[in-house]
């Protein structure tokens, strides 16, 4: 018998990471949308870190400070992140192929778990992820996943993409982020996590989060590490290991 895993990825910092120089798209597109829906203008991140935050999660943020009543599950959440969507798709200064790169070792170690099938967990909506993923080159690897839309909190957005396999109970899962919300939204819902310094937050803040079910790792680079941490984490010895395919 082989023990099946779900391997889930966060994007942001886990993944890719935006380019130094290029404005960063989310911003840009959340305070157009602010302005036109709401006639806000100062939208400033400066006082209002987002980190480790699902897109609902920051639009909850920023309508609660600016006073207004919407929530991000109702009409105006939905109305909201068309009018992102809108944005993102008609502005010329947005080009995604300039604006993102991969993290070191993401795609070698990509090619390696390509053919178990891994998913996505990320609080970016469906629509900003695979543009991303595309802008990249990696969205051929993931065939399912969590996304913005599956939650305001991070837990329900790993969730979901966990019950996208039914029919498996028991199932373990090894989730790969890079915040400390990640962390805890993996250990919430079930999962190991491997937590990863190539994002916002420095090594020595993660390492805190260590324990039997929590790796931390500089980056991706070193495949085979990456490999030997998953089986610890699994529990499973290495010729004992299968990695769950949306194919099986």
């Amino acid at each position: 018998m082989t023990d099946p895993i779900i391997l889930l990825f966060d994007v942001d910092g886990t993944l890719l990471r935006k380019l130094p120089e290029a404005k960063s798209a989310k911003k840009e597109a959340f305070r157009h949308a602010f302005f036109k829906l709401y006639g806000v203008k100062n939208v400033c991140y400066r006082r209002h870190p987002i980190d480790g935050m699902t897109d609902r999660g920051i639009l909850e943020m920023l309508l609660k400070h600016f006073g207004y009543a919407g929530k991000p599950g109702n009409e105006d959440g939905e109305r909201f992140f068309r009018t992102v969507k809108a944005c993102l798709e008609d502005n010329h200064w947005f080009d995604p192929a300039e604006t993102y790169e991969l993290l070191p070792g993401v795609k070698t170690f990509l090619e390696v778990v390509r053919n178990y099938g891994p998913g996505i967990a990320t609080g970016n909506m469906s629509f900003f992820t695979k543009i991303k993923l595309r802008a990249t080159g990696i969205d051929s690897f993931f065939g399912f996943g969590g996304y913005g839309e599956d939650g305001i909190q991070r837990v329900d957005i790993v969730r979901a993409a966990m019950s996208r396999y039914p029919g498996r109970p028991g199932t373990k899962c090894i989730l790969f982020g890079d915040t400390p919300n990640d962390i805890r939204s993996g250990l919430a819902a079930g999962a190991s996590v491997i937590a990863v310094a190539s994002g916002g937050f420095p090594i020595d803040e993660l390492n805190r989060f260590e324990s039997e079910k929590v790796a931390v790792l500089e980056n991706l680079r070193d495949t085979h590490r990456v490999v030997e941490v998953m089986h610890r984490l699994a529990g499973t010895p290495r010729n004992r290991i299968r990695f769950l395919s949306a194919e099986h």
